[in-house]
């Protein structure tokens, strides 16, 4: 009996792992023929990754909806998902204004980050101008949904929208050759994608050879100290290769020093342990084990770009300080 539940966890583990490579498959590649399409035509910088990124905000969105428990109608619901859309719209500005007019205005009263900021300001404005207006009575849930999706509209929905800004740091920062504004921005976005995931990585291995003491004993008891601790060791590997080899080759970037480039791969390898067990957070309020089942393997989009969305402002924060040499 024994051997027969054994080999039963054996099967599920396998068709586990399996689903969960075919979806992270498909993700890796999608992203690699977008993130390459993007970057072979710089007339039009940013512009391939909107609607992918729209679809990422609107999905996270609606998760993120439903681990706070908040009850809607299904308008209400689409409400909350267009708003979401929008404001990834609108801080797409000054990257739609090049794809049609040409390069933004250096001069312009709202910076290319003012745009962050005016799309959370506008989508709240909207989400409290319907509720004013289509008021039809007493509702004891309206306060509580104002202020939960509101608070969507924030995270995840402005975190992601702030990966738009990412992509046009080389413009707001770099001055060197043409080809320096263009591929740095994308080596930043690709940065924050790839170093936490592979901090990731590196603490589930290293966890499961050597994690003893819990690291969050009530969020996430399957996560150790020394996983942790072997994540941010690979997550700070990794970003030394990356900025020392791999972006100069393939987006014609200047190499960062080995101590910025282990620094900024720390720093965002300790935002994104930050994001995974602030999403853990929200699961068990919610009960929940995946924030969905859009990813078979791997559960919903907040599951997937959890450790991302806390070291996107970590990113932006070291490219204002100069740390990764933008200008």
């Amino acid at each position: 009996m024994a051997a027969f539940h054994l080999i039963v966890h054996i099967e599920g583990v396998i068709v586990l792992l399996r689903w969960r490579l075919i979806s992270a498959f498909v993700i890796i590649t999608l992203a690699v023929a977008v993130v390459t399409l993007d970057y072979r035509t710089p007339a039009f910088s940013g512009l391939f990754l909107i609607p992918l990124g729209m679809v990422f905000v609107v999905l996270a969105a609606d998760e993120m909806r439903a681990l706070v428990v908040m009850k809607t109608t299904r308008a209400q619901r689409w409400l909350l998902n267009t708003l979401a859309a929008l404001s990834f719209v609108f801080v797409s500005f000054p990257i739609l204004y090049e794809a049609l007019k040409g390069p933004y205005p250096a001069d312009c009263s709202i910076s290319r980050v003012g745009w962050l900021g005016l799309s959370l300001l506008a989508s709240s404005v909207l989400l409290l101008s319907h509720e004013t207006f289509w008021y039809r009575g007493e509702d004891p849930t309206r306060i509580e949904r104002i202020t939960k999706s509101i608070f969507i509209l924030v995270y995840p929905t402005s975190f992601l929208g702030m990966a738009v800004v990412l992509r046009q740091v080389g413009y707001m920062f770099h001055t060197a050759s043409d080809a320096g504004p263009h591929g740095f921005g994308l080596a930043i976005l690709v940065s924050v994608i790839l170093i936490p995931k592979l901090s990731d990585t590196g603490a589930f291995f290293g966890g499961r050879k050597w994690g003893k003491r819990k690291l969050a004993r009530f969020l996430s008891p399957n996560k150790s100290l020394e996983g942790a601790a072997f994540g941010l060791a690979a997550g700070s590997l990794a970003s030394w290769l990356y900025f020392g080899f791999i972006a100069p080759a393939c987006f014609q970037i200047e190499p960062v020093t080995i101590l910025r480039s282990l620094g900024y791969g720390l720093a965002l390898s300790v935002a994104g342990v930050a994001g995974d067990l602030l999403e853990s957070l929200f699961k068990r309020d919610a009960g929940e084990k995946d924030s969905s089942r859009w990813l078979p393997g791997l559960g919903g989009i907040l599951d997937t770009v959890d450790s991302i969305l806390l070291a996107i402002p970590v990113a932006y924060l070291l490219c204002v300080l100069n740390w990764t040499g933008g200008g």
